[in-house]
């Protein structure tokens, strides 16, 4: 028999409903998530929220990670706190679906061993945890809010973005606009416009995409060629879901206090994701680009070769130049 939340006091749920609809569904694995975090220089920590809807949940999980990678950290667990409606047609089976959604996104987000002693228990690559939250009943909101604390450590430390160096090449990984079009497929309305516009087997599902929205395993390799002595140089990554390619390209210039260069010819991007952008009406190069890395670094060479060994997508779109003008180059003007 499944509950109505909206039968409930505002405030946490009951305890019969916590333990039946979350923490039975959790079980942990990594002695890193059962012990807790260690509050050291190492440690790390990101929290994102999200709407349950279009995706919006599972993507504030992805945003957290994806901040966790692009500071150098490997993903250890996740909390996730959960703000429930207090409507009538908000049922406990509802909730339990919520929680098994964002346990198979987060599940998909874990990264390699943290250190040694997650590889020395067996944790080595195994996938990251939830480990805990609160949940509430509220009237102040009409859909479920999720927020996702997500906590890491790292080894090696990227160059912050503010020690951007003129010269120093921009590259994007993988294609612009992944995060946008997930979003928008996972939306009834724009997916039946899609359906009605795009011939059968053109796009892939939203399932498909969805899997290159984390930037974990382009940060990875940065961090590999950081922390090995055989290379000299600098490199700083920068995580552009919220603000997308213009967005990101302005606030990491601010920070930096130099200019750019660069030249949306050279912007990645699938035909697919232009032509969703062209019948939904958005501009894709401002859009949630979840699922890209801005890197800036004159290391340049020995990063795409590694991409390139691994079958990550990576493009030179521009350069950091000494002076404080921000060159966006539009052929088509």
């Amino acid at each position: 028999m499944w509950y109505n939340l909206s039968t409930m006091n505002s405030g946490k749920i009951s305890d019969a409903i916590l333990k039946r609809s979350i923490v039975n569904l959790i079980h942990h694995g990594r002695p890193v998530c059962i012990d807790g975090a260690d509050i050291s220089d190492s440690f790390i920590a990101c929290i994102q929220s999200g709407i349950d809807k279009d995706y919006g949940a599972e993507m504030a999980a992805v945003k957290a990670a994806n901040n966790i990678a692009a500071a150098g950290g490997k993903v250890a667990g996740f909390l996730t706190s959960y703000m429930l409606p207090a409507r009538s047609d908000y049922r406990e089976i509802k909730l339990k679906s919520l929680t098994r959604r964002m346990l198979a996104a987060c599940a998909r987000l874990g990264g390699a061993a943290t250190d040694a002693a997650d590889k020395a228990s067996g944790s080595a690559g195994r996938s990251a945890e939830i480990i805990g939250g609160d949940t509430y009943v509220s009237e102040g909101v009409n859909e479920p809010v999720v927020t996702v604390s997500c906590y890491g450590r790292r080894d090696c430390e990227a160059v912050d973005v503010s020690k951007c160096e003129p010269g120093m090449d921009i590259i994007l990984t993988k294609w612009i606009g992944i995060g946008e079009a997930v979003r928008r497929m996972n939306n009834p309305e724009d997916c039946k416009r899609m359906q009605q516009r795009f011939p059968a087997g053109y796009l892939s599902s939203a399932d498909d995409y969805s899997k290159w929205l984390s930037v974990r395993d382009e940060a990875d390799i940065c961090i590999d060629i950081l922390c090995d002595n055989a290379y000299d140089g600098r490199l700083c990554m920068h995580d552009i879901s919220g603000s997308g390619l213009e967005g990101a390209l302005y606030t990491m210039s601010e920070e930096c206090g130099h200019g750019y260069d660069a030249d949306l010819a050279k912007v990645p991007v699938r035909q697919e994701f232009i032509e969703i952008a062209e019948l939904l009406d958005y501009n894709i190069y401002s859009a949630d680009a979840t699922g890209s890395l801005m890197i800036v670094t004159d290391m340049t060479d020995a990063l795409m070769k590694r991409f390139e060994e691994k079958g990550i997508q990576a493009t030179v779109i521009g350069k950091i130049t000494a002076c404080n003008d921000k060159m966006l180059r539009r052929h088509d003007l």
